[in-house]
């Protein structure tokens, strides 16, 4: 009898160990685990703070680009317009002065000779 209550002893005794290594491992696992979930928590709160600096960047390049639309809407375009107006206005007294000086062409051509004829007697030349 007494070999078989140091069998059972023995045999509570490394139950005892293996709940014991049982507990350690579940207590290791336990800080693991937390160790685990905080490291998580850290990348969500730095994802989330590099989301809202995102968030701010595209506002204040949306606020740029309104005022971007604004200048150019309030002064390149009078002055594109008023470039393009001036172009105009050049073309047509280019074509104005072309027109003249191809019909001065035309008539010196025409009367040309009677002219030169009516100096050299006006100024004598033989």
């Amino acid at each position: 009898m007494a070999g078989d209550e140091h069998e059972i002893m023995r045999s509570l005794g490394r139950l005892e160990e293996g709940v014991r290594q049982l507990r350690n491992d579940f207590d290791a696992e336990k800080v693991h685990t937390r160790e685990s979930r905080g490291r998580t928590h850290e990348k969500l709160d730095h994802l989330e703070a590099t989301i809202v600096i995102a968030g701010q960047v595209s506002a204040q390049t949306r606020d740029r680009m309104e005022i971007v639309e604004k200048a150019l809407k309030d002064d390149v375009q009078p002055t594109v317009a008023e470039f393009k107006r001036m172009k105009l206005v050049g073309t047509g007294v280019m074509v104005t002065v072309a027109l003249a000086a191809g019909a001065l062409g035309v008539s010196l051509a025409t009367i040309g000779e009677q002219v030169i004829t009516a100096l050299r007697s006006w100024l004598r030349i033989p």
